[in-house]
């Protein structure tokens, strides 16, 4: 146990120095989804319709939830992530139970419960 104490520090030391280092470091859609392990929350991928794409996003992610689904949008500047973020779907019918942003990333929670929304409420504090 000892030793992967250790060997979680050195890591963790290691990922601090190498981020300081080389600037601003992007997070990745594995370390999102991290975020959401790290509160419990549990979830499938699945694969992104196109009605489910932002415009002008680089990658899009769409993952079933216990309940609702979590979308994870990424976009070449933070500019585009914030013209987006004013109207993201323009023609929809519903409204996104919660939203998060934070650099280049756009999250959205749609069709789910306020339980739900509470933890991640929680796990993406201090985003927007």
């Amino acid at each position: 146990m000892k030793k992967f104490v250790a060997l979680f520090l050195a890591i963790v030391v290691f990922i601090f120095f190498i981020s300081g280092c080389s600037g601003k470091q992007e997070l990745t859609v594995d370390e999102i989804l991290g975020i959401l392990d790290n509160e419990g929350i549990s979830y499938e991928e699945r694969e992104v319709h196109p009605s489910e794409e932002l415009s002008k996003t680089v990658e899009n992610y769409v993952y079933e939830l216990e309940e609702g689904r979590f979308r994870i949008h990424f976009f070449s500047s933070v500019d585009d992530r914030m013209e987006v973020e004013k109207d993201p779907y323009p023609a929809a019918i519903f409204m996104p139970n919660a939203s998060y942003s934070k650099d280049k990333i756009l999250l959205y929670y749609v069709a789910g419960n306020e339980a739900l929304v509470e933890k991640l409420d929680k796990a993406f504090e201090g985003w927007n």
